[in-house]
């Protein structure tokens, strides 16, 4: 245990399921503590489309391992199973069936127990710079870092295996109920705060306010935005005013999948903030109000941006494919001049805009770096940009002065 910073205390043989090993390259700066022993026979993976095991025993390379440069630490772990317990949450991207993860945190191997002492290791703070004395020692490089079939593409870029049925891995809206990002959840129902429709307004097109709405007979399907006020009957429904006069409201039902993040009883921060909600006019508890709600989301308001214009908040938790118009402040450059980074105007949330040619001149930070702080309204489509939430496809770039 000294040799590996207290790390492996009370640690037994862990378990490997579907892993990889590391390469220790600079011995002083990254060191292995956890290894294949020279009496342990792995298998390779059923789907490897080489040998999979190349040098048997501690050649292989790390499992998991620890780096110190500076003030920084780090840690590796070749596999998600020794952190994994024997429930997933969430059902195959392409057939929907049910996922088999391995139990490695409740495996007699006690991974429970070494995720536990790195996580310790990485929250202390420390002096030492790197690993080249008694007290911290140098790690072990290992000889050969990669096999001469890893330098090559043996299946010549193809995958393990074929998507089929409509699957694309790239491409959310294909994913099946249940499974991670996708638009629905197991039951067929939206799988995020807000409703997988790309679009917040009603059927005619029009977003109107509380006092219009207050006019309308029951029955009437519509999109209204107003002010959050209160919660009403606990978590089943909320208040939603009028944005120029307070005076007038209407009660707005909250269907089960909106309760936990529009229900202001769950999350009194809500109180104040603007909402839009499409549904149909009602009476709820013989007050004016709106049910059947088919979306919800918190927009930023008539005074900063377009009133259909949703926050960062928002446009995160939406499906990839929406078609949104989000406000947010840029707050630096990503990936050069090909994107930006913008932030909610209220949290640290952020998504990143992927820019198209014609835009990096002005809005990019790293061109100009003087946009960084201004206020942006973009329209675009909800992706992933080097696999972190995005805007993409972008149409329309504004710079705002908000209150």
């Amino acid at each position: 245990p000294s040799q590996g910073e207290g790390i492996t205390q009370g640690v037994t043989p862990v378990l490997m399921a579907g892993g990889a090993t590391l390469a220790i390259t600079d011995p002083n700066r990254a060191k292995g503590l956890v290894y294949f022993s020279s009496t342990d026979n792995p298998s390779s993976w059923s789907h490897a489309i080489d040998a999979g095991l190349y040098y048997g025993g501690m050649n292989e390379g790390p499992y998991v391992a620890i780096a110190k440069a500076g003030a920084g630490k780090a840690a590796f772990i070749g596999d998600s199973s020794p952190i994994e317990d024997a429930s997933p949450l969430y059902r195959r991207q392409d057939t929907g069936g049910t996922k088999s993860t391995y139990p490695g945190w409740t495996d007699s191997g006690n991974a429970a127990q070494l995720t536990v002492n790195i996580i310790d290791w990485l929250a202390t703070p420390e002096s030492y710079t790197q690993f080249n004395s008694s007290a911290h020692p140098a790690g072990i490089a290992t000889p050969n870092p990669m096999s001469a079939v890893e330098q090559n593409d043996p299946d010549n870029g193809q995958p393990w295996n074929s998507p089929s049925g409509g699957y694309d891995p790239w491409d959310a809206l294909s994913f099946a109920n249940g499974a991670y990002g996708a638009a629905a959840s197991i039951s067929g129902s939206s799988s995020s705060s807000s409703s997988s429709s790309s679009s917040a307004s009603s059927s005619s097109g029009a977003v109107i306010s509380v006092e219009d709405a207050l006019n309308l007979s029951n029955g009437s399907s519509v999109t209204v935005v107003g002010t959050i006020t209160q919660a009403i009957n606990g978590v089943y429904a909320l208040e939603m005013s009028d944005l120029n006069n307070s005076a007038s409201s209407l009660y707005i039902k909250l269907e089960s999948q909106y309760r936990a993040d529009f229900s202001p009883q769950n999350d009194p921060s809500l109180i104040g903030k603007t909402l839009q909600v499409s549904g149909t006019r009602d009476d709820y508890m013989n007050t004016p109000s709106l049910e059947s709600v088919t979306d919800m989301q918190i927009v930023i308001g008539n005074n900063c941006g377009a009133a259909s214009a949703v926050s960062v908040d928002t446009a995160y938790t939406r499906p990839v494919g929406s078609n949104l118009v989000v406000v947010g402040e840029v707050i630096g450059a990503i990936n050069g001049n090909y994107a930006l980074e913008l932030a909610d105007l209220n949290s640290s949330t952020t998504v990143y805009v992927k820019l198209e040619s014609s835009q990096r001149a002005y809005f990019s930070p790293a061109n100009n770096p003087s946009i960084t702080g201004s206020i942006l309204q973009v329209t675009g489509i909800r992706d992933l940009y080097m696999s972190y939430p995005s805007l993409e496809s972008v149409n329309d770039l504004q710079e705002l002065t908000c209150p």
